[in-house]
């Protein structure tokens, strides 16, 4: 199982399979009539590392006062090098489809799409309120629901 390092909760999933009232991903399940809410957000951002800025003023100041040339290139390029890092890190970091549970845990399923998100969610509301015979299989990767009972398209796929 692949999880943000930044929330070990969010799981990176390839699929997640909906039989009755069971949402199966890797070796775990939730029970549908378990489910209290479920939202789509987007995963949250780390914060700006200020001890770059910091570093790259000491960079400066050290330069300015003639203590070593190689010593504050240093330290500007480590700050700079933190801060494009921290900018590309957050750049796109996707969003999760929360699942809350009656027990009060909340499970969060990586992606990048909101849309498809969206959808996913529409089928599982689907599923809370209706019983559906086939199988659902939710392609998290490709963003793709099989089966779906709520969206027809081309062999009953979503793409």
């Amino acid at each position: 199982m692949a999880t943000n390092t930044k929330d070990k909760n969010l799981i990176d999933t390839p699929t997640l399979k909906i039989e009755k009232n069971v949402v199966r991903y890797i070796d775990a399940f939730i029970e549908i009539s378990n489910i209290s809410q479920v939202t789509v957000a987007p995963v949250p951002k780390d914060t700006f590392p200020v001890w770059s800025i910091i570093l790259i003023v000491i960079g400066i100041i050290v330069g300015s006062m003639g203590f070593g040339s190689m010593v504050a290139f240093l330290f500007i390029g480590i700050g700079a090098a933190v801060i494009i890092y921290w900018y590309i890190k957050n750049n796109d970091t996707g969003n999760r489809l929360n699942i809350f549970t009656n027990a009060g845990t909340v499970v969060s399923f990586y992606g990048k799409d909101k849309k498809f998100l969206t959808e996913v969610m529409e089928v599982l509301i689907y599923c809370a309120n209706n019983s559906f015979g086939k199988q659902i299989i939710i392609n998290m990767k490709d963003g793709q629901i099989t089966n779906s009972p709520i969206i027809l398209g081309d062999h009953n796929t979503v793409k």
